[in-house]
């Protein structure tokens, strides 16, 4: 008897974890300061439901001795005018942004974005930083980030 409950306890759990694993499937990625859009092979279908999440790191030492998480902070700076570098003016400078496919809507993310998609296609991310100034300032550090695409038929 006591085979039977441990053998099926172990078939339940094993049950749970096809069950997490067929809603979940998460992927991390390294997002890099000095890169403009970065592929992360991760594709997203409209109508599905994305958590997407910063984990660790750091980037863009400014001033010398200050680095910035993926929101912007310490103290975020947001630039307004028509002559701003940064692909999404009315967002920190140094956040992480992100769009799905080549011309998506872009996704403020920050440091945590849940959202449900708008469109379909490969979801690609960035730091919220002019690609003109990539090449004159070569900054560095990167950022860990977790997509979460859960499934769009729950």
């Amino acid at each position: 008897p006591h085979l039977f409950i441990l053998m099926t306890l172990v078939f339940l759990a094993a049950l749970a974890c096809v069950t997490v694993t067929r809603f979940f499937d998460t992927t991390t990625v390294n997002i890099f300061a000095n890169q403009g859009w970065q592929e992360t092979a991760v594709n997203i279908v409209q109508g599905q439901p994305v958590i997407i999440e910063v984990v660790s790191g750091q980037w863009f030492e400014d001033p010398p001795g200050v680095w910035h998480d993926a929101g912007g902070n310490p103290d975020p700076w947001q630039c307004s005018l028509p002559s701003c570098h940064e692909p999404l003016p009315d967002f920190p400078k140094y956040a992480l942004i992100g769009r799905i496919g080549d011309t998506g809507k872009m996704l403020r993310i920050g440091l945590r974005l849940e959202f449900v998609a708008e469109n379909s296609g490969q979801l690609y991310l960035r730091p919220n930083y002019g690609d003109v100034d990539i090449p004159i300032h070569q900054p560095e550090g990167s950022v860990r980030v977790k997509i979460i695409p859960h499934s769009a038929e729950r």
